[in-house]
């Protein structure tokens, strides 16, 4: 069976240099990943905020 975790290095500046590097990536997935919140989350909040103003526009059209 597979540990997830890779087997220590007999040499800290190894492990050190895999750090930085996995750090680097998941840095730069992060940020990637922040554009994509906008792109998700802008069309669904324009359309909720059309709705939403359809709907206080028939509110007061009926009263």
């Amino acid at each position: 069976m597979h540990s997830r975790y890779p087997k220590p290095s007999s040499r800290p500046s190894e492990e050190r240099h895999q750090i930085r590097t996995e750090l680097a990536m998941l840095n730069k997935e992060m940020s990637r990943s922040s554009n994509d919140f906008f792109q998700v989350w802008l069309p669904f909040v324009l359309g909720a905020s059309m709705a939403l103003g359809v709907f206080i526009l028939v509110s007061l059209m009926r009263h």
